[in-house]
């Protein structure tokens, strides 16, 4: 199903970045080592704004990144990377009927079916198209699928949430339905994963599925434990060097960055929502693993 393929996905990528996680975990614990030498450079050109003291704190900044082997942007290289991801997984699960075959499929036979046995089937469709049209394209119901700038049938029922679907299968003749109820099984197989993936929360939640809240919920509250051993293992590592102003920001985007995802979550496909909470426990379960192995390496590399 979509939702073993997007745990699949998430856990793969995952697994990839953890030599990145690593390494951010050393540049954050590295950060922590120079912070003393970088806070005196920082004081020593403070007050000198000229070009030539600027570009000799700079060389002066990189020698010391150089010396201790840090990499100031390494810690920004997860995030960097997983913007991407979310981007194409969000723009997937948004036109999955595009995307996935095995969805495009389905799709495409609903739509030949409804055009052949249903005779009213525009008119029973005209409901949606403004609840579903997207910018300039326009929707062209004497056509299966998109042709020549507009698009057509299958394009506009894979726009359709579960409860419009439900609401036009009851519109539908009773023979006619009962033809299509084998492919309407497969797409909700291949679609559900406790919820619709393709769905929004705030979609579910609108036909009256208010369980669905418990979407952004799991989001929230997955985001926040992962936040909190984050700052945990930071604090620990910068081991009272930090100042409090610092603290205090990375106190407030653990709280921000949380409420942001869960919001995020309840608007967009289901789908997302399940990568992110994947990704969050195994974020969580790679943060602890990979702090024990640093750990174990700084042991050795004392000893």
């Amino acid at each position: 199903t979509l939702g073993i393929t997007i745990i699949i996905f998430t856990i793969v990528t995952r697994l990839l970045m953890t030599p990145l996680q690593m390494m951010q975990q050393r540049t954050t614990k590295g950060m922590a080592v120079i912070q003393p030498e970088l806070t005196k450079l920082q004081n020593k050109y403070k007050d000198k704004k000229d070009q030539k003291s600027q570009q000799e704190y700079s060389i002066a900044m990189q020698e010391l990144y150089k010396k201790h082997k840090i990499n100031p942007l390494a810690g920004c290289l997860p995030l960097i990377i997983q913007l991407p991801l979310i981007m194409a997984l969000f723009g997937v699960l948004r036109e999955a009927s595009t995307y996935i075959i095995k969805l495009k499929e389905l799709y495409e036979g609903l739509a030949t079916k409804i055009m052949t046995l249903v005779g009213d089937y525009q008119v029973l469709l005209d409901p949606y198209l403004e609840k579903h049209s997207v910018g300039k394209m326009k929707y062209d119901l004497t056509q299966m699928t998109a042709n020549e700038g507009s698009f057509g049938v299958k394009e506009l029922l894979s726009k359709l949430t579960s409860s419009q679907w439900s609401e036009l299968l009851e519109k539908i003749p009773q023979d006619a339905a009962n033809s299509i109820q084998p492919l309407i099984e497969q797409k909700n197989n291949y679609e559900w994963f406790g919820f619709n993936l393709v769905d929004t929360p705030s979609q579910l939640v609108s036909s009256g599925m208010w369980i669905a809240l418990i979407i952004p919920l799991l989001v929230w509250i997955s985001t926040i434990i992962y936040s909190k051993y984050t700052m945990a293992q930071n604090q620990a590592n910068q081991s009272g060097q930090a100042n409090d102003q610092s603290q205090q920001t990375m106190k407030t985007m653990n709280m921000i960055f949380p409420v942001m995802t869960a919001f995020f979550a309840y608007t967009m496909p289901c789908g997302l929502a399940l990568y992110w909470i994947v990704g969050n426990i195994i974020m969580l379960v790679q943060q602890i693993v990979v702090t024990k192995v640093l750990e174990k390496q700084d042991v050795v590399s004392n000893t």
